[in-house]
């Protein structure tokens, strides 16, 4: 049972869902690919960047922002695609422009592999 979960914990942190079914059984599947991907995961990074750099819990980014703090956990981790209000919101939080918060993501997007 340790090793199984040592494998699924290797993925943990990854745009992956682990879906278990019983003690020595589980998977792993992609949440999305292509550039969504890329874009999300570049989005995830720029925001736990900024976030750390401002000394801030995922949890009070998530007061400042008006969203759950799983959904900021989401974000960084590139599961979650957020709306332009949502954009809007998180980046205000984050003290940047949205406009700012998407040139960073475009240039953390850009040293990415491709699939």
């Amino acid at each position: 049972m340790p090793q199984m979960l040592s494998l699924a914990n290797q993925f943990r942190g990854l745009p992956c869902k682990i879906e278990y079914f019983g003690l020595w059984h589980f998977s792993i599947r992609w949440v999305t690919i292509g550039f969504v991907r890329r874009s999300n995961l570049a989005l995830g990074r720029v925001i736990a960047r900024l976030r750390e750099a401002a000394g801030i819990s995922q949890e009070e980014l998530a007061e400042r922002a008006g969203v759950h703090r799983t959904y900021i956990s989401q974000l960084e981790r590139g599961i979650k695609s957020p709306t332009l209000n949502i954009l809007v919101e998180v980046s205000g939080a984050l003290g940047v422009r949205a406009s700012e918060l998407v040139r960073l993501t475009e240039e953390e997007a850009d040293g990415l592999p491709r699939p």
